[in-house]
């Protein structure tokens, strides 16, 4: 282990070279959010208007407009609708799908750090050969142990900050998924103030595009990545499949 500057300077530091990674590739960023929104957005349509949930949502969306505990009553049973279950499964698939674009973030800050150019083919890194079902498979498990534990909605918050360096450790240091929540809480343990600032910092610039109009997350959402990245690349070492700072 190395002597750590004060958390106020590794908290800063982190968020420099976060900045930085994300307004080097500005323009790769705006396509990472226009196709992960949109497609998931079209495809999640789709098969919302395809279990038949569209007229009964619709209903409630202009019953709220009269009668509040009547539409909150209705939002209940639809719920319980079992097309509404098998709805929630396909939209977790739908999302762990686009999981792998985030890979190919982390592939071009890392041609970054080495000086090497990047282009618009590198986004689909985490899409080539074993990396697609790797990834995939990773964000279907991840997107389900979310789904549950959203009963207890501290246990997301636990699930997140135990996974939050698993995908560029899966990606980088090919370890199993299981072996990266191990590094990962040996990391939260070492320096867990700093790592959930930042976590929490990243969390309000990536959705801060929102109050925009909306149009503006499609910038500011993608900033998540560069912490991860930043925060990864300053406790692991890929010579060694240990914390290493």
């Amino acid at each position: 282990m190395e002597n750590r500057p004060t958390r106020k300077s590794s908290i800063e530091e982190i968020l420099r070279k976060s900045i930085n990674y994300w307004a080097l590739t500005l323009n790769i960023q705006i396509i990472f959010s226009v196709l992960y929104f949109s497609i998931i957005f079209l495809v999640a349509y789709y098969f919302f208007k395809y279990y038949g949930l569209q007229p009964e949502f619709l209903r409630l969306i202009k019953l709220s407009e009269t009668n509040i505990p009547a539409a909150q009553e209705g939002i209940i049973k639809w719920a319980e609708n079992p097309n509404f279950a098998t709805f929630v499964i396909v939209f977790v698939i739908i999302k762990a799908v686009m999981f792998p674009l985030n890979i190919g973030i982390f592939h071009i800050y890392r041609k970054i750090d080495e000086k090497i150019p990047f282009n618009i083919s590198d986004l689909y890194e985490g899409y080539r050969g074993f990396n697609f079902f790797k990834f995939l498979g990773f964000a279907i498990f991840w997107g389900f142990i979310n789904l549950y534990a959203g009963a207890f909605k501290p246990l997301v918050l636990v699930w997140i900050l135990i996974t939050i360096f698993s995908a560029p450790l899966m990606f980088f240091k090919n370890v199993t998924i299981f072996e990266t929540i191990r590094l990962t809480i040996k990391a939260l343990k070492l320096d867990f103030p700093t790592i959930f600032i930042c976590c929490f910092l990243a969390f309000l610039f990536s959705y801060f595009g929102i109050i925009f109009f909306f149009v503006g997350i499609l910038i500011t959402f993608p900033f998540w990545n560069a912490v991860i990245y930043t925060m990864y690349c300053k406790y692991f070492r890929e010579s060694e499949k240990e914390v290493s700072a």
